[in-house]
């Protein structure tokens, strides 16, 4: 991150300077669960705190959580020198002592409230407990210099959330000003789609699970390939996407169901007994829809380059989560040139458009359904909706917008004379 008269610097440059002057810190990090911009150690990660406890006999885990991170950041303020910006998310429990002993300025992104993700309080003890935690991050989230969330949906759940912002009262411990919460959306990584091309016909027919005769229908540009992408996992509403296919086919003549194929693909974890339960759901009620197996297709713990190659030989993408917090699955494929179909609230209503670059429907099968049956019988209509749906995600969502963004927040925290003092700061991101 660095500031200068100029807005817009060119990708190279801006990593050159991201090595130099952005380091980023963690209690754990798994190489295996991460991005790949990690992976690659074009950014180094340094692991500070992982030697406490993640949980005590399965339980505590968010004490533990706490823990680790103000162990990560205290290294951070006494022995990693000199800093001018800290960026946290999740846990704010460092702000209060970033804020002591340091001048740094800080900025917490807050993807969601951490009391809201805990609904299950029914025992005294338990809420006690989560009572303790939620004050320490109500009131130590207070104390950062400026907060951002990732959409509008969730700055109203934000604010329902915390009352003491909400009411723009000042912290109690050092009464600091609260800051206003600011929107910042997440952006999409344009270089893992467009780094990544289809090149070899077959080898992307091979990754999609496509028999001869639908890879003859893919040459001929017959086969309509419906795609959802998402976690195992039953809050993510998967079994709306396959009702709607099942209710898609029913509506099409028999020759023209060979031409259609959904894919259902995500993040899956053999060791989540979550992730294996609502596998074998799914399957069972694709059998229940009547689908053939060749006309579906699941997969499981997708490579990014499948991830890819699913959005861009997919038309149509059914997002099934409702009140989703933002959702950047959306925007990867429109960036991709697909129609989005996604519930009518949460993050979708601020990414898709509705009838421009997709539908916002209420999570009925029948609807999301009939809408597909849509997309795909009116002349141009699902190229209409990919192209607006590209444009909108290069003019809204890309990098360059994020960090233009960012730039100007940073640029507000800071005091005037640092920004004219130094072109480039040194940044510090516990996560």
């Amino acid at each position: 991150f660095f500031f200068s008269s100029r807005r817009r610097h060119t990708r190279q440059r801006s990593v050159s300077w991201a090595r130099r002057c952005v380091q980023e810190t963690a209690p754990r990090f798994d190489p295996a669960h991460c991005f790949e911009e990690l992976k690659d150690k074009k950014v180094k990660v340094e692991v500070h705190g992982s030697w406490f406890p993640r949980h005590f006999c399965g339980k505590l885990h968010a004490f533990c959580a706490y823990v680790r991170m103000l162990l990560c950041a205290l290294f951070v303020i006494f022995l990693r020198g000199k800093f001018q910006v800290v960026v946290l998310d999740q846990v704010p429990l460092p702000i209060p002592y970033i804020r002591l002993f340091t001048r740094a300025k800080i900025l917490f992104y807050c993807h969601y409230p951490d009391k809201l993700l805990c609904v299950e309080r029914k025992s005294w003890i338990k809420r006690t407990y989560r009572w303790f935690l939620d004050t320490i991050e109500e009131h130590t989230m207070a104390m950062a210099h400026s907060i951002v969330v990732n959409s509008n949906f969730t700055k109203t759940v934000f604010y329902s959330a915390f009352q003491t912002m909400a009411k723009n009262r000042r912290a109690c411990i050092c009464c600091c000003k609260v800051p206003k919460a600011s929107v910042l959306y997440p952006a999409i990584e344009r270089g893992a789609f467009d780094d990544i091309k289809p090149g070899s016909r077959a080898k992307a027919e091979d990754i999609l699970g496509l028999d001869i005769e639908q890879r003859e229908s893919l040459a001929a540009g017959k086969l309509k390939i419906i795609c959802t992408l998402n976690r195992y996992e039953r809050k993510k509403n998967l079994g709306l996407a396959i009702e709607a296919f099942g209710h898609y086919l029913s509506k099409l003549e028999e020759s023209e169901k060979a031409n259609a194929y959904l894919i259902v693909a995500g993040g899956y974890d053999y060791k989540v007994p979550e992730n294996v339960d609502h596998y074998n759901e799914l399957l069972q009620l694709a059998n229940a829809q009547k689908i053939p197996p060749r006309s579906i297709k699941f997969m499981r713990s997708i490579s990014n380059e499948a991830r890819a190659l699913i959005l861009q030989y997919s038309k149509v993408l059914l997002y099934t989560p409702a009140n989703e917090h933002f959702g950047i699955v959306p925007l990867e494929a429109m960036y991709n040139k697909c129609a989005v179909i996604a519930c009518n609230s949460g993050g979708p209503l601020e990414t898709v458009v509705d009838n421009e670059t997709g539908f916002l429907l209420e999570p009925d099968s029948i609807k999301w359904g009939d809408k597909i049956y849509q997309a795909f019988s009116e002349d141009k209509k699902i190229d209409q909706l990919g192209l607006a749906g590209r444009s909108r995600v290069i003019k809204k969502f890309t990098n360059e917008a994020f960090a233009d963004q960012l730039d100007d927040i940073i640029k507000g925290m800071l005091d005037p004379h640092l920004r004219i003092q130094q072109p480039h700061l040194d940044i510090i991101s516990i996560k």
